[in-house]
């Protein structure tokens, strides 16, 4: 049976296998016209002057341009539909819950490659801070080996599976290449796909929030897009010593506020990365010598995006200074995570436990795994 499916082309694979095949019949056929055209040219004695048949004649241009269109066509559905590379970075214990959509990204695809890691989180924490610098260093650096050694004749589509935090370190791996895209994997077979590199569309709002009674004079980060937003407070940030928290919202809506429940299409998440990339530089310019403590609840490709657009502006680096906050499942807190090694080494505070207004305990929800918050899973 296993041998039999793999005679059968997938649907990403049956265009190919079709164009292949007009361009092996229509170069045959023009061969063979060919012949017959030239074999009409060659003069015949006792035949007078040689005469092109029109009908081959034809025939020999229709073929021509079959011939050509296959190829065009082959070209496109190899930059389309090229190779999808799947990247994953999960907690022990975390729920996979891609990987049916996966199964299904992978049969609209030419052919699939895989970077998976999983990572025990308890382990990795050291001194208040978790060290994930190693398997996001090793993530990248595989991702980006397989990225650049891949078909140079097609198209690349990366689809992430990470922790948020990790997905900035990996995105700032990504190679530039003008046909890489990102796929954000959705339920069964509603994949939204993009191209990395895509421009902003000015939809993100970022505005500042005085936190009360503040113990420090640190600067906060809260990316709030997805509904995992709802379960979290601003006065949270007071705990890491945050004076000012600049909450980043979609058109200035946060979810759960008045109804509101997000809802992205292709051009909205194809413009996040851009935009919450520049927005994090602003913020990181206009804090100077301050720490930053970022919390995001952002689409998996979102994060991506972040990491690599980051990772463009060499000359003012975004990991120093900056603690990325991870949700804690074990410990039902938030906690720092290292994925670079310019990143601070100790905490911005000890983390607490207490619930947020709402009652909830704080955070992405990622009793699972995270679908719409980086780390998290809707």
């Amino acid at each position: 049976m296993r041998t039999v499916r793999r005679l059968v082309p997938r649907r990403g694979q049956l265009p190919a296998v079709l164009s292949n095949m007009l361009i092996v019949v229509s170069a045959a056929v023009l061969t063979a016209v060919l012949a017959l055209v030239v074999e009409d040219l060659i003069p015949k004695p006792d035949e007078g002057e040689p005469e092109i048949v029109p009908l081959r004649a034809g025939i020999l241009l229709g073929t021509l341009v079959l011939l050509l269109g296959a190829l065009m066509w082959r070209t496109a559905v190899h930059d389309k539909r090229g190779t999808l590379f799947y990247v994953q970075i999960l907690n022990e214990g975390m729920a996979n819950l891609h990987k049916e959509p996966l199964d299904a990204a992978r049969a609209e695809h030419l052919s699939l490659r895989t970077v998976t890691r999983w990572v025990d989180v308890t382990s990795r924490r050291r001194n208040g801070v978790i060290d994930a610098v190693e398997p996001c260093h090793e993530v990248g650096r595989a991702l980006e080996d397989n990225v650049n050694t891949d078909r140079d004749d097609t198209g690349y589509t990366v689809a992430p599976n990470l922790l948020w935090p990790t997905a900035l370190a990996v995105g700032a791996h990504l190679p530039h290449s003008d046909t890489l895209r990102l796929l954000e994997l959705g339920h069964k077979s509603n994949h939204i796909e993009f191209p990395l590199d895509s421009p902003g569309t000015g939809k993100l709002r970022s505005e500042p929030h005085p936190v009360p009674e503040p113990k420090g004079d640190r600067v906060g980060v809260w990316l709030a897009l997805t509904a995992k937003a709802k379960e979290y407070d601003v006065d949270m940030f007071a705990q890491f010593g945050v004076s000012t928290v600049h909450v980043v919202t979609y058109g200035g809506k946060r979810p759960g506020q008045d109804g509101y429940e997000p809802r992205f299409d292709r051009d909205d998440l194809a413009s996040f990365g851009k935009e919450a990339a520049e927005i994090l530089r602003r913020i990181k310019a206009e804090a100077g010598s301050k720490e930053l403590v970022v919390i995001a609840m952002v689409p998996k490709t979102t994060a991506l995006a972040i990491g690599w657009q980051l990772s463009q502006e060499a000359e003012d680096p975004f990991f120093p200074r900056t603690h990325l906050m991870f949700w804690d499942e074990g410990t039902q807190s938030y906690v720092p995570m290292r994925v670079w090694e310019s990143q601070p080494t100790t905490p911005p505070t000890e983390p607490l436990t207490a619930l947020p207004p709402s009652g909830k305990a704080a955070g992405n929800g990622h009793d699972t795994e995270a679908a719409g918050a980086g780390d998290g899973a809707d």
